[in-house]
Parts: structure tokens; C-alpha cells; sequence
């Protein structure tokens, strides 16, 4: 019995599922139905098979219009960027890159060190701030904030996650479909009260272990048996997509939560 639980665990972690979403609003301009964005998340320094390949390979297929990374490409606990490293150059080399931090690259005290290679790799890195993507003549706009650690969840969170985003919205002027990339899903209320029509996002490893019918058991900052763990939520007229994320943090167990990549296409 414990040989087939390990071998179970095994498949687990190491396996690669995509998850597709259509979101549809009426404020996505016509040049943007269709649009394609790829998330990666909460990878760890996992690696799925030789250099990342069979995660490559997704990727490669899916041919995103952008991809975008919601934080912890490492892992605090031993920080090794190599993989991270890698992996991002040979995104880079077919795709348009857009990056945000997670608490493991806050907490490591090391994305000083991290950054340089990510830019010099092509990647695009949103410090509270935004992008304009442009379609035939129309945008959309593309909204990066950081991750608000400060220690192991401090209380002064929420607090900082509102002054980065209201930095970022200062600088808008114009009433644009609004997508966010914010690496922590528990501060959906904020995105909502900011009007933000979609918000991406990872952190929870959907929860890591997970029971048939239940679903999450403990997600970190959250409530025991939190429906905040992964999928598709709406409130008022904000959205909000989790991905499960690929890695692990402290126990290298996933239980009914094969590792995802998710694909968001716009309508």
C-alpha cells in the first residue's frame, strides 16, 4: 500500500494537465477576441523532464499570444535560479514574456540577483506598474503588481498590496479592459473595489492536497477548506483565474491537483 501511495505521488507532481478558460466581456476590444495568454505559475524549481521540455512542449503548442509568469519561478528554501534561468530563455525565444514576484522571490531576500537574468533573458518584469498591448490601433491594459511580503505573512499585506495597485491605477487614465497579475488571490476584495475586470493568479498550489468532492484542505492565509484554491471566480464585475500552479512548497505531495498550466483566451 505505501509503494502504490508513492508511486501515486509520484505521477502526481509529475504531471501536466492544461486548463482553459473563455472570458468574455464586453469591454474587450473586437481585435482582442481570441487572444491568447498562457499562465505559468508557482513552479518552484520543478523541472518536467530534461530541461523543462515536456513543459516546453505545452507551451510551444498552446502558441500564445503572450505568457505570463505569476511568481515563485524559485523557491526560497533552496535557491538555485538555474532552472528558472532556463527555462524562461527558451520562452523568450518564441514568446512575449510578462513577469511578476511571488513571496518566495520576496522572502529568499535574492531576486536582486534573479532580475538581471530575467531581463537580460527578454522577460518583461511589472514592478507595480503596466503595459499598453496594442492590436489594431485598439489596447488592452496589462497590470503588474509585486508580491507585498514582508516576513512570513505579516499583517501590513493588505495594506501594501492597496498602495501598489492604487500606484499603478494612478497612471490610467482611460477606462481599458484591465487584466492584473497579482501572485496572491486571498486579497480578491481589493482587486474588486479597484474595478479590475480580470485578475490572474497563483500562490495556492491549489491547495496542494486535495480530496475528492471537497477540494482544498489548507491553503496558506486562507480559511481551512477555502474555495480561494484554484479556478474561476466572480464577483461584482471582476473575475478571477487561479492556476493550481506546477511546483510544491514544504511537503512535496500534490494529491487530486496534477500540476496545470492554464490558457485564457479573451471573447
Amino acid at each position: 500500500m505505501v509503494i502504490i501511495f508513492f508511486i501515486y505521488v509520484y505521477n502526481e507532481i509529475n504531471s501536466l494537465k492544461t486548463t482553459k478558460y473563455i472570458v468574455k466581456s464586453d469591454k474587450i476590444p473586437s481585435s482582442f477576441k481570441g487572444y491568447k495568454i498562457l499562465q505559468v505559475s508557482d513552479l518552484h524549481n520543478k523541472s518536467f523532464g530534461q530541461n523543462n521540455d515536456k513543459l516546453l512542449k505545452i507551451i510551444y503548442d498552446e502558441n500564445p499570444d503572450i505568457v505570463v509568469i505569476t511568481g515563485d519561478i524559485i523557491n526560497r528554501r533552496y535557491h538555485d535560479d538555474k532552472i528558472a534561468v532556463d527555462f524562461v530563455r527558451s520562452i523568450t525565444s518564441k514568446h512575449i514574456v510578462y513577469y511578476i514576484t511571488g513571496n518566495h522571490e520576496v522572502w529568499s531576500s535574492k531576486f536582486h540577483e534573479l532580475e538581471p537574468k530575467l531581463l537580460q533573458a527578454g522577460v518583461r518584469v511589472l514592478h507595480n506598474e503596466y503595459a499598453k498591448i496594442f492590436k489594431e490601433r485598439e489596447f488592452i491594459y496589462l497590470i503588474g503588481i509585486d508580491d507585498p511580503g514582508r516576513g512570513c505573512y505579516d499583517k501590513t499585506e493588505p495594506k501594501y498590496t492597496e498602495k501598489y495597485l492604487e500606484k499603478v491605477l494612478k497612471k490610467i487614465s482611460d477606462d481599458g479592459y484591465k487584466i492584473l497579475l497579482a501572485h496572491r488571490p486571498e486579497y480578491f476584495s481589493c482587486y474588486v473595489k479597484n474595478n479590475i475586470d480580470l485578475v490572474i493568479s497563483g500562490h495556492t498550489h491549489g491547495g496542494q492536497i486535495r480530496l475528492p468532492f471537497i477540494g482544498s484542505i489548507f491553503v496558506h492565509h486562507q480559511p481551512l477548506f477555502s474555495k480561494l484554491s484554484k479556478g474561476e471566480f466572480n464577483k461584482q464585475n471582476t473575475k478571477m483565474i487561479i492556476s493550481g500552479g506546477l511546483g510544491t512548497s514544504r511537503l512535496p505531495i500534490r494529491t487530486f491537483n496534477i500540476p496545470e498550466v492554464v490558457t485564457i483566451i479573451l471573447s
